[in-house]
């Protein structure tokens, strides 16, 4: 199990091809710090739900990950 900073797609994980995932991953986590407020509002849109899992877990991970380069 990956720790909370160290994030990795889970096997089998349809995530590689989610428009926000396919936004994001594009980025530097520098580029990110730009627009962490965009991370935020696809985060807050996303359904608590277990579909949306992999997607909330991505999103956290690069706000941590922003948070700690910042």
């Amino acid at each position: 199990m990956p720790s909370a900073i160290n994030w990795s797609m889970p096997p089998g994980s349809s995530l590689g091809t989610d428009p926000t995932y396919l936004l994001y991953s594009a980025l530097t986590f520098m580029e990110l710090g730009l627009v962490v407020d965009n991370v935020k509002t696809s985060l807050k849109g996303a359904l608590a739900s277990s579909e949306s899992s992999d997607l909330a877990a991505y999103l956290s991970w690069v706000l941590r990950t922003v948070a700690l380069v910042a």
